[in-house]
């Protein structure tokens, strides 16, 4: 297996590469995160390893670029783990994600993205993190916790505790939502992507 087509390779002797190219070429996409997950599980249960479903998650979320880019990630937790003699947790996992996976020069955080959505919906920021559910209140609050999950791909159970102390199931429920409104509603549709713009005009 390569990570570029054989006209692309350097170094190697023009036999080879012929002999290469005469072949089948199936191109490998990355995995999808569900497939990241099944991955991950496979390489923790190899390891004998204990890390969190929470944890897992993030990382497929986080880390998907390669089938060796998650097992790096994992690689780099357990060495922590001895190293520091603790157990393996989100607090660990963002760690290590952020040396071992290139992240954007300036990616939104939570508070970030609350405060435009916020800021485009006419609510204030404790409104969203409150219990209230005036219709406005609980729209603003689905779409930051859609667009938080998008843009900083944190689990859910991490949303929801970053976004007035919610459960996963809340989260998950609040993005579905969003996303089946996203393809009836054009008007609620266009809403979300001026938020977007907003994003990127602040990087």
């Amino acid at each position: 297996a390569s990570d570029r087509p054989p006209v692309d390779l350097k170094g190697m002797h023009e036999r080879l590469l012929t002999r290469f190219a005469c072949g089948l070429t199936a191109e490998l996409e990355k995995p999808n995160e569900q497939l990241c997950i099944d991955i991950l599980h496979r390489k923790i249960k190899h390891d004998g390893l204990n890390i969190p479903e929470e944890v897992v998650r993030f990382i497929a979320q986080t880390a998907n670029g390669s089938v060796r880019d998650l097992e790096g990630v994992v690689n780099s937790l357990m060495a922590y783990s001895i190293v520091y003699n603790r157990d393996i947790d989100m607090t660990l996992a963002e760690r290590v994600i952020k040396r071992a996976v290139k992240v954007d020069d300036h990616p939104l955080t939570v508070d970030e993205i609350v405060e435009t959505v916020c800021s485009h919906f006419n609510v204030s920021t404790s409104a969203v993190s409150s219990r209230s559910r005036k219709r406005e209140h609980v729209m603003a609050r689905q779409v930051a916790m859609y667009l938080t999950q998008k843009y900083t791909k944190m689990p859910a159970a991490r949303i929801g505790q970053l976004v007035g102390g919610r459960d996963h199931s809340t989260v998950i429920h609040s993005c579905a939502q969003v996303e089946r409104r996203l393809t009836t509603d054009h008007g609620f549709n266009d809403q979300v992507s001026e938020i977007e713009k907003s994003f990127k005009l602040k990087k």
